[in-house]
């Protein structure tokens, strides 16, 4: 075999003439292309950016060296299967078996595409290999192209390889991250454990190639998926089994979970309720089988509850090429559900608990990174995996000199400049006292609706009433409603009692339920009593004086903000230009539908914009919507 730290071996242009011919040959494509048209050629002049603006500051980035080969050429084969697989893993396992004809450093897609450094002897070769399941199996290798190592096609290689070299150190793929889930930290206080995990991206900058690393954690539940069943279910025990069945539906699926016993990650579609573990019965390796004994037989893990129902997985695009057609059913009680729910969201101990040990400063980051590279380096499988492509990679973070810029003026009314610390970005203490560089229009009528919990209406008022008169606001009187009761409901009914005039709602409601919440702003921005709005929860009365005024502040300034009033600008320069910002959220629960976020700006001061969303389907990144939005009126 040919050594993989060869140079380009001339025995295949020598031997076919053809081959070193522009046209002509099956490489043809994609090497002549490549190198008469695409290749950027040398400049005779680099312009750098630099500027003795700011004070210099030397940093330390997450990125490291990659160096790859420059003289080496991949081979690429197609691979062909007699009898054809359909699995992906079989696939994969029948290659393996043969890998000694790469010297053990190829790249193999899962389909019909193979690359490596080591080219065989033919240009078509065919191999037998016995599998314990799928028998005997002839492999045909053929021959179809080269790739030089300057090629973008390459990115895509060191990124499959940076994942393998992941896998190697044994961390969980979720998603495109990676988790080292042996090292996972519990926390029985909230049932939860994170996981620590990485980000890798190799790309071309401009000091070369780089692998770009970052710290990443992944929150997962330590209670199953089948307790969270149990517990909505006396949650709802009063409002019937239907009831319990409809809300599991709209709440479960879309959810990742985890399954212990293969460590694998799986995206719930729904939840079978009609069949269990002792019922649901499948074909496994020619034979039927319930799903109590596959887990039995199979993963050795025995099944508490045989008439739990089964989560549903419908394959995906990618596993249907790979011949999965049905869906995957999992037992609910072998499934760990992964990130925090909405009631998690509302726990302020349980946030700060879990941003203790995700939001790392750069001290820890830095210190997270460097373990990362020590731990990637030490590894024999990784360096003898590297070492076969050819690869360096840097061990250790690279550094670079960036500069502190001053701090940005805060104007406010008159061009009023506030100070502020920039290490902190906060600025809300040095608005106390000042007017808005705009007011807004407050001044028009506007309401107040609480239930009978608020105790605080004449303190709010008066404060209100205050912070107002210093931000140059002229409030009118409130009109004051109460609700009949604290339920979605309740404060729905109250809002739709609203005079017609009416510009502005504040609402105080008793606690952060979502429910109630979603009925309030739905009631308020999709039905036909729209009107602007701010929702606020009565426990802000429970704080300090000095913290409530600077809340107080805030809420005043959304409101006005609201009512198109601009609460402080800052120096830009003279474009005449609009910014446009678009992103898109894709719908969890709902496959397929996706709603684009458009905002533009409508002052050369940046000071006002427009925004609209827009559904679309196909979870596409644009939306065909973008350039209607920009023709739409203020």
């Amino acid at each position: 075999m040919t050594d993989p730290g060869r140079k380009k071996s001339p025995s295949r242009e020598e031997s076919d003439p053809k081959r070193s011919k522009p046209g002509i040959g099956r490489g043809r494509s994609r090497n002549e292309d490549y190198r008469g048209n695409t290749i950027p050629k040398a400049v005779s002049q680099v312009f750098v950016t630099d500027d003795s603006f700011g004070t210099p500051l030397h940093l330390l980035t997450n990125y490291v060296q990659w160096d790859p080969p420059k003289d080496q050429l991949v081979q690429c084969y197609r691979v062909d299967f007699d009898p054809p697989i359909e699995s992906v893993r079989v696939k994969r396992e029948v290659v393996a078996n043969r890998r000694e004809l790469f010297q053990g450093a190829y790249i193999f897609n899962g389909g019909n595409e193979l690359k490596t450094l080591s080219p065989l002897n033919s240009e078509v070769i065919s191999v037998s290999v016995d599998h314990p399941r799928a028998g005997g199996i002839s492999i045909t290798y053929q021959f179809h192209s080269e790739i030089p190592w300057g090629h973008p096609e390459m990115f895509h290689l060191y990124n499959i390889l940076m994942r393998r070299n992941l896998q190697h150190l044994g961390m969980l793929q979720m998603g495109q991250y990676h988790f080292d889930i042996r090292n996972s930290i519990k926390n029985p206080q909230f049932n939860l454990q994170l996981w620590p995990g990485i980000i890798t991206a190799i790309n071309e900058h401009d000091s070369g190639i780089l692998m770009a690393l970052d710290a990443t954690h992944k929150v997962v539940r330590t209670d199953t998926v089948r307790d969270m069943l149990l517990g909505m279910f006396q949650r709802d025990e009063n409002q019937g089994k239907s009831e319990w069945k409809a809300r599991v539906r709209r709440e479960l699926p879309g959810n990742i979970v985890y399954t212990t016993y293969n460590n694998r990650t799986y995206r719930i579609d729904d939840i079978n309720f009609d069949t269990s573990p002792k019922k649901c019965t499948f074909t496994y390796r020619g034979n039927e089988i319930s799903v109590i004994d596959y887990m039995q037989q199979v993963h050795d893990v025995a099944i508490a509850d045989p008439n739990q129902p089964l989560l549903v997985v419908r394959p995906n695009a990618r596993q249907r090429r790979g011949g999965q057609e049905d869906n995957i059913y999992l037992v609910p009680e072998r499934c760990l559900l992964t990130g925090m729910t909405s009631e998690m969201l509302l726990n302020r101990d349980l946030k700060q608990e879990v941003a203790a040990t995700t939001r790392l400063n750069p001290p820890e980051r830095i210190k997270y990174l460097e373990k990362f590279l020590t731990d990637f380096h030490r590894k024999d499988l990784i360096r003898t995996e590297m070492s076969g492509w050819g690869i360096q990679v840097g061990k250790n973070l690279l550094k670079t000199i960036g500069r502190t810029l001053p701090a940005e003026k805060i104007l406010l009314n008159e061009n009023t400049v506030v100070q502020y610390k920039q290490f902190t970005g906060k600025f809300d203490r040095e608005l106390h006292g000042k007017r808005l560089r705009t007011i807004g229009m407050i001044k028009y009528p506007w309401a107040i609706v609480h239930d009978s919990g608020f105790k605080n209406l004449a303190d709010f008022k008066t404060i209100f009433v205050n912070v107002n008169t210093e931000l140059g606001n002229d409030a009118k009187q409130p009109t004051i409603i109460r609700t009949e009761n604290s339920t979605a409901g309740g404060f729905v009914r109250a809002l739709r009692g609203l005079p017609d005039e009416t510009f502005f709602v504040l609402v105080f409601v008793p606690n952060n339920n979502k429910d109630r919440y979603d009925a309030i702003k739905k009631e308020l921005c999709c039905e036909q009593n729209a009107r602007l709005s701010q929702v606020v929860t009565n426990r802000i009365f429970s704080k300090a004086p000095a913290v409530l005024r600077t809340i107080m502040t805030k809420i005043c300034i959304q409101i006005s903000v609201k009512t198109k009033a601009v609460p402080w600008g800052l120096t830009m320069p003279n474009f005449t230009l609009m910014l446009i910002g678009f992103d898109v959220h894709h719908s969890a629960s709902r496959r397929g539908k996706s709603v684009g976020a458009f905002v533009c700006s409508l002052t050369s001061d940046y000071n006002r914009w427009f925004s609209r969303t827009s559904f679309h389907e196909n979870n596409e990144e644009m939306s065909n919507n973008f350039a209607t939005n920009c023709t739409q009126n203020e």
